[in-house]
């Protein structure tokens, strides 16, 4: 390799890192908010659920409906 051709190869490298870390800064809060409705959405849904199945079972259901909702 040429003394010319290591310095395309360094400056290259140093660009990639320099886009990684600014992407990584972009969208690091958008994957934080986005992780976050996940958990909290899948919280609700668990709550609901198990009071759904408190109501049927308070209210005599039949045992395949209760099964139905439930993934």
């Amino acid at each position: 390799m040429t003394l010319l051709q290591i310095e395309t190869v360094t400056n290259q490298a140093s660009y990639f890192a320099v886009k990684a870390k600014e992407m990584a800064i972009e969208y690091a809060p958008k994957l934080v908010g986005a992780i976050l409705v996940y958990i909290i959405g899948s919280w609700i849904i668990k709550k609901l659920t198990g009071l759904l199945n408190k109501v049927f079972q308070k209210r005599n259901y039949d045992a395949s409906l209760r099964t139905f909702y439930r993934l």
